[in-house]
């Protein structure tokens, strides 16, 4: 069988996509073709991706069909994509197939910088598209065989006119609030303005706002505002964004009133699970329901605001700078009204730490006196700030 392996970002994927992968079909006679979506790229790491999530969905919308199969293999995989690693797996995958990487004129060009670029010669089989008018086959032809030592017949140059369509341009389209259908389609237009997909986090607190508002009762949707006003106060005097800590305070107790049922399925939904102590510990559930369902439904895409919203409640060793000063935030706001509120309030501007320490044999004071279930996160963050402290001393 004859296979084309189709990578890159996609992001988002578009009609050029579509089109270059169809044509390779043609030139190349392939059976099927790949599609495998990036974790990183090692040639835009400076671009910002939508999530691996979204990228696999929108690229199964542009590429449907039975010979065409979208692949998770680098998204797995995580870190930077190096070609050569993908072709040695699937190599293992497809033993005796012929691969054919398909590429970019501009990718040719630069090939012998390429990491291990002589193995992958070795691997598969070169199809190029141009991407520019400049970039004539001959030019290309003459790079192959100057450079990389490969023959006319060791390598398929698309002697087609170039797909003038970039990802870059679409996204500023959508920055611009244009309709961006003639160059995704109609599913994967509606995807990305259903999915927010290309709003970043800070900039959708209207949205925030409205959720906690629907999903909350009068006095817990009064709290979550002033946990986001102290997360932002805490962010500017710890140097956090406070745009970002403000909608990680936002959202900190969005599941605190769905049924309690609804917690586990959540969680199970984001592809977590509960322990049985945390199945027995009704405190914690609202914090891993939260994440979970910023996470799939509000499609929060900033992980350490997904991570802040999950260990609001019992911290954890190792935390962020904004899993702490959301954890604090949650202490300190101005609903707050426990007997050492006043406490915590001076010691957060002086040090996180200290008022985590503070909170923490606080509450594991009550737990104690009350019999509850103490989550093993919260003994790991207070050994934590403990040892941190004699240290210091």
């Amino acid at each position: 069988m004859k296979i084309g392996i189709y990578g890159g970002a996609f992001n988002p994927p578009h009609e050029g996509h579509r089109i270059t992968a169809n044509r390779a079909k043609q030139v190349c006679s392939l059976d099927k073709v790949i599609v495998m979506p990036t974790a990183v790229s090692p040639h835009k790491q400076n671009e910002a991706l939508a999530t691996a999530d979204d990228r696999l969905h929108m690229c199964r919308l542009m590429f449907s069909g039975a010979d065409f199969e979208v692949s998770d293999l680098e998204i797995k995989k995580g870190g930077k994509s190096y070609t050569v690693e993908t072709l040695r797996e699937l190599k293992k995958l497809y033993h005796g197939d012929e691969l054919v990487l398909i590429i970019g004129s501009d990718m040719l060009l630069s090939f012998d910088k390429w990491v291990e670029y002589r193995e992958i010669l070795t691997l598969c089989t070169l199809c190029v598209f141009s991407r520019e008018n400049v970039v004539t086959p001959e030019r290309l032809l003459n790079y192959a065989k100057e450079k990389l030592g490969l023959d006319e017949n060791e390598i398929y140059i698309a002697q087609t006119e170039p797909v003038v369509m970039c990802s870059t341009e679409i996204r500023k389209k959508i920055d611009r609030g244009e309709d961006i259908t003639a160059y995704t389609g109609e599913k994967i237009a509606a995807y990305i303005e259903n999915r927010k997909v290309y709003v970043p986090d800070i900039e959708r607190t209207e949205e925030f706002r409205a959720v906690i508002r629907k999903m909350l009762r009068d006095d817990r949707y009064i709290h979550s505002l002033g946990v986001a006003d102290s997360a932002a106060q805490l962010a500017r005097i710890y140097g956090e964004d406070e745009k970002r800590a403000y909608c990680a305070g936002l959202l900190h107790d969005v599941t605190k009133h769905i049924e309690p049922s609804m917690h586990e399925k959540l969680v199970e939904l984001s592809g977590g699970r509960m322990t049985d102590e945390e199945k027995s510990n009704p405190s914690v559930w609202h914090a891993m329901s939260g994440a979970a369902y910023i996470k799939e439904a509000l499609n929060v895409k900033d992980g350490e605001i997904i991570s802040a919203v999950r260990y609001h409640t019992t911290g954890k060793k190792g935390m962020s700078l904004l899993e702490k000063i959301v954890y604090i935030a949650d202490f300190i706001s101005e609903d707050r009204n426990y007997p050492d509120v006043d406490v915590m309030r001076a010691l957060a501007p002086q040090s996180l730490e200290k008022a985590a320490l503070y909170a923490l044999r606080y509450c594991i004071g009550n737990l104690i006196k009350t019999g509850k279930i103490i989550h093993t996160d919260s003994v790991d963050f207070y050994n934590e700030l403990i040892m941190a402290e004699k240290e210091e001393k």
